[in-house]
């Protein structure tokens, strides 16, 4: 609303109506160059395109490499010449810069260093290593709860989404309701037709998925809990991606993972399911589209609100043993995948997803849902087999058994698993139905 808000240091959100749309670019344009080496440090400088993103990097002379020894030693020792005082020798191995913009504004997403330098004393060589990242944070609805602490005002979309949603009944007066949630979304989540939300309010519970927001809370408030989570994501045999995969793969992974800001040396350890998983988190994050507004985050928090049970039909723990549980071939295939995406062909296969979701076609979304891909080799459709059976096929059959239980335990429950789920092989729809549920279409008025 023209009103620019900032923090700085920490400190507390304060609101400047003096600040000018001219004052925060002059100050934007300013940080990406007061954020750049020196150019006296810079020895060569390369651009190029990694799907759709501008990357730059940079190789730094010696002179750079021996300020970040100095810091370096500072950092661990409280004293820059700490380290040079015992070597006898000291060397430069490594001293970069990157930077990563998008195109199409032209602002950086994220930027940092690499150095390392080798001491040799008492004739042993002995490696320093630091790296820096940073990232930047555009302008946006998850960023604005950020700052502020409170969600941006959202407007009525022009159009309405009405996603498919359907009313099953058995024959002894068993009652649910069904949708198919789809992770993303704008403001067409937030207005949805009355019809879901009389559904929430009239029933016994919510089940979702899992419940995405009481993990977070988990997360945040349990450090050991945490740790155990991203335990789970090492490699247990100890290799490096950069050992699994073919060296022209990782290198665009690694560039966009550092575009992403998720970079590190630990990254090297990371299943490469964990890779590809956070290649998209990024490219969702420059989308119109925002998790925090998909709808299954909308009716958690809309059911918290009104202090409705939740239940999970799954366990996030046990999602993510089945996501770490894909074979090494399969990771990998999956994490070439991702990266074969530019980022706008990316946003177009989420959009149109997304757009189909809002309409509810049901026989459109069939159809695009069962969609499978052509040219694969033996070995490449063997692995999709495998993703298909372990994310589809056998959760399909879970579901229909936990949906059934409910169904037969009286209570009326608002059943909101992904759309996937419904419609793809063996789904809730069909495979309720031939359990001898009605199942019906609701027509929203």
């Amino acid at each position: 609303n023209g009103m620019y808000t900032y923090c700085e240091a920490g400190g507390e959100p304060e609101e400047d109506p003096d600040i000018t749309p001219e004052d925060m670019l002059e100050y934007l344009q300013g940080y990406f160059s007061d954020n750049l080496p020196a150019i006296d440090f810079i020895i060569s400088a390369e651009s190029e395109n990694v799907n759709g993103l501008v990357y730059l990097e940079m190789e730094l002379d010696e002179d750079w490499g021996d300020q970040m020894c100095d810091y370096t030693s500072y950092l661990l020792f409280q004293k820059e010449e700490f380290l040079n005082d015992y070597a006898s020798d000291y060397k430069t191995i490594t001293a970069t810069y990157y930077m990563v913009l998008d195109s199409a504004i032209g602002l950086p997403l994220a930027a940092g260093s690499s150095y390392t330098g080798v001491h040799t004393i008492d004739g042993i060589d002995y490696e320093l290593s630091l790296e820096i990242t940073q990232s930047y944070c555009l302008g946006d609805f998850s960023t604005y709860e950020k700052i502020t602490g409170e969600n941006l005002p959202e407007k009525e979309p022009e159009i309405q989404a009405t996603p498919l949603f359907y009313h099953i009944t058995g024959a002894e007066g068993q009652e649910m309701y069904l949708m198919g949630t789809i992770h993303v979304g704008d403001n067409k989540t937030a207005y949805l037709p009355d019809e879901v939300y009389d559904a929430l309010e009239t029933s016994d519970a919510l089940a979702v998925e899992t419940d995405i927001i009481a993990f977070e809370e988990e997360i945040e408030a349990n450090p050991e809990f945490a740790s155990q989570i991203a335990m789970t994501y090492l490699n247990s045999e100890g290799n490096t991606v950069k050992e699994q995969l073919d060296e022209t793969v990782y290198d665009k992974a690694v560039k966009l993972l550092k575009a992403s800001g998720n970079y590190s040396a630990n990254m090297e350890y990371m299943i490469p399911y964990f890779w590809s998983s956070s290649i998209e988190d990024f490219y969702m994050s420059l989308s119109n589209l925002q998790s925090e507004k998909g709808l299954d985050m909308r009716l958690l928090k809309l059911a918290k609100e009104q202090n409705k049970e939740i239940r999970e039909v799954e366990s996030t723990q046990s999602n993510i043993e089945m996501l770490v549980g894909f074979s090494d071939e399969l990771q990998v295939m999956l994490l070439e995948e991702t990266i074969g995406y530019t980022v706008e062909e990316y946003f177009a296969e989420i959009q149109n997803l997304y757009d189909l979701w809002c309409t509810g076609d049901e026989a459109a979304l069939r159809e695009k849902l069962n969609e499978t891909p052509q040219d694969l080799t033996d070995d490449e459709a063997a692995l999709y087999d495998e993703y298909l059976d372990a994310m589809i096929i056998q959760r399909n059959e879970d579901m229909r058994d936990v949906a059934v239980s409910y169904l037969e335990s009286g209570d009326t429950v608002l059943f909101a698993v992904g759309l996937a789920h419904l419609l793809q092989e063996n789904g809730l729809v069909d495979s309720l139905r031939e359990a001898g549920y009605t199942v019906e279409p609701i027509t929203y008025s």
